[in-house]
């Protein structure tokens, strides 16, 4: 019976170092999948950077965006760009959301315009972050420390993230001025009846 005992011991070491495996290959994947969740966010706010588009939920409670229309040029463009860079503020913390990584990541935005200059080796935009004009080009950075061990409840360090795109704001984006009706365009009828040859339109 006592010949038996270091086969057991033999056992039991294999299960251990297969628990270890398999904790390191949990780890693995997630740190991979934050890596991934941050390029996508990266990619996806410098995309939406350089359409000049923003959300009208940014519009600031002092200058609703029905009533954008009644400022000065200079105005305007001043607080389209603020509306524009929380909005790609938005659009990068809601691909972050998704791997619950939103509240600790950092995220950069620069441009080219200028009086603006992005430092590489701090990883920000001096003065402050700015989403450019058209025909700068747009720099999305996203930094986050991922940390080790997060998922069992252990703190074995971070791992430093990170994620940056470079693109060019359109040069034909679309009308800045607010307060228009949209354009009503006219409906297309089928060349054929719809029973007869549905897929030709």
């Amino acid at each position: 019976m006592h010949h038996r005992l270091p086969h057991f011991r033999h056992a039991r070491l294999v299960l251990v170092a297969l628990v270890v495996l398999v904790l390191i290959l949990i780890e693995i994947a997630r740190l991979v999948t934050a890596q991934v969740t941050i390029d996508r966010a990266a990619c996806g706010a410098a995309r939406y950077a350089v359409t000049l588009l923003y959300d009208p939920a940014n519009c600031p409670k002092s200058q609703p965006c029905e009533r954008l229309y009644r400022l000065s040029r200079k105005e305007l463009n001043a607080l389209e760009d603020e509306m524009r860079l929380r909005t790609v503020y938005d659009v990068a913390q809601s691909y972050l959301r998704s791997n619950k990584i939103a509240t600790t990541a950092r995220v950069v935005v620069c441009s080219t315009r200028p009086g603006f200059t992005y430092d590489s080796l701090a990883e920000r935009c001096l003065p402050r972050d700015d989403v450019g004009g058209q025909g700068d080009r747009v720099i999305v950075h996203i930094d986050y420390k991922y940390p080790l061990g997060s998922f069992l409840g252990l703190n074995l360090g971070t791992v430093p993230l990170q994620a940056t795109y470079r693109m060019i704001v359109e040069r034909q984006g679309p009308a800045r001025i607010t307060g228009l009706p949209p354009t009503i365009l006219p409906r297309l009828t089928p060349t054929y009846p719809s029973y007869t040859r549905p897929w030709i339109y």
